[in-house]
C-alpha cells in the first residue's frame, strides 16, 4: 500500500535531504521528528518551523550559521553570501529573488510580521 505525503509535509521532508546533501548528519528518524514537532507547534509562524529543525535534527552549535543560510534560501527563498574566512563582518549580504539585496544581520530573528506572511507564503507554495 502506497502511502502519499500530504502536500504541506512534502517541503518538511525536502528539507532534511538539502541538509544532508550540505553534509549534516540526519537520519530517517530525525526527519519523522522534525514534521511531528512542526505539526505540535502549529505552526504559528515561521520561527517555529525554525526553532524544530534546531531541536529535532540535532543541528551542532558550531553549524548553526549554515543552517540558518540553508534554512532561509529553502523556506524563504533568499540566497546568502557568507563573508569570507578571516572576514570580521557582521552582516551577511541576503539577495532577493526578485533581484533585489537587503542586509540580515547574522543574530537577526526571524519573526517579523512581514517575514512570516512571505515565508508562510513561499511554504504554501512549495507544498504544491
Amino acid at each position: 500500500m502506497t502511502q502519499t505525503l500530504p502536500a504541506a509535509a512534502r517541503p518538511l521532508v525536502r528539507f532534511p535531504a538539502i541538509l544532508r546533501d550540505h553534509g549534516f548528519v540526519v537520519s530517517p528518524d530525525q526527519t519523522i521528528g522534525f514534521v511531528q514537532a512542526v505539526g505540535l507547534l502549529g505552526p504559528r509562524g515561521i520561527g517555529d518551523i525554525h526553532a524544530a529543525g534546531l531541536a529535532m535534527l540535532a543541528i551542532p552549535h558550531e553549524r548553526q550559521d549554515e543552517y540558518d543560510a540553508l534554512f532561509r534560501a529553502f523556506f524563504l527563498g533568499q540566497s546568502v553570501q557568507a563573508p569570507a574566512l578571516g572576514d570580521e563582518e557582521d552582516e551577511l549580504q541576503a539577495h532577493e529573488p526578485d533581484g533585489g539585496q537587503s542586509q540580515v544581520e547574522a543574530d537577526e530573528d526571524q519573526r517579523e510580521a512581514g517575514a512570516e506572511a512571505t515565508g508562510a507564503e513561499r511554504l504554501s507554495h512549495a507544498a504544491r
